[in-house]
């Protein structure tokens, strides 16, 4: 009998992710919209989305840092959590796979609940730039057991009106 680990579960956070991440696939799916109008809606859409999050709502804020960050203040205005990190990059070719990498090397040393990766490749080069992330982190001496990250691959396979984030959750062991 093989012994198969369960799959994580996904948080409220992460579930909230995903679902401003499909909200926006939506509503721009077939427009042939840059990869700027893409970003933007995502960062309007997770805005949204960490101010209605129980029990405590995040503040979002953009380019501090990462793409997206969601934290809680105190009174005082002082960072208290850290509740997403998010960092987008939309790249394609070789150059773009870089950039890929790179902004994926500066979620490594987030403190965050979540670190989300969105990013669009074709299947075979989504699939091989996750098992290259999932290496990265396994290697990385300061990851935790438990560090949560959250994948968003754009899937430019399919035609363009059937595209759609794949998602993988990865919480390292």
């Amino acid at each position: 009998m093989t012994n198969i680990p369960p799959q994580p579960q996904y948080s409220p956070i992460e579930l909230a992710v995903i679902h401003a991440l499909d909200t926006t696939s939506i509503a721009l799916r077939g427009q042939n919209a840059k990869d700027k109008v893409w970003t933007r809606r995502i960062k309007e859409e997770l805005d949204q989305a960490g101010q209605t999050l129980r029990p405590t709502p995040y503040i979002t804020c953009t380019n501090f840092l990462y793409d997206v960050t969601w934290m809680t203040l105190n009174q005082s205005n002082r960072i208290t959590d850290i509740g997403m990190v998010l960092e987008c990059e939309w790249g394609m070719d070789r150059k773009g796979m870089f950039r890929v990498m790179y902004d994926f090397d500066k979620l490594l040393f987030a403190r965050a609940d979540t670190r989300v990766m969105v990013f669009q490749a074709h299947s075979a080069v989504c699939a091989q730039t996750l098992t290259e992330m999932q290496s990265l982190i396994r290697g990385f001496s300061k990851t935790k057991p438990g560090d949560r990250y959250l994948f968003a691959c754009w899937n430019r396979t399919p035609a363009p009106n059937n595209r759609a984030f794949d998602y993988q959750l990865f919480v390292a062991p």
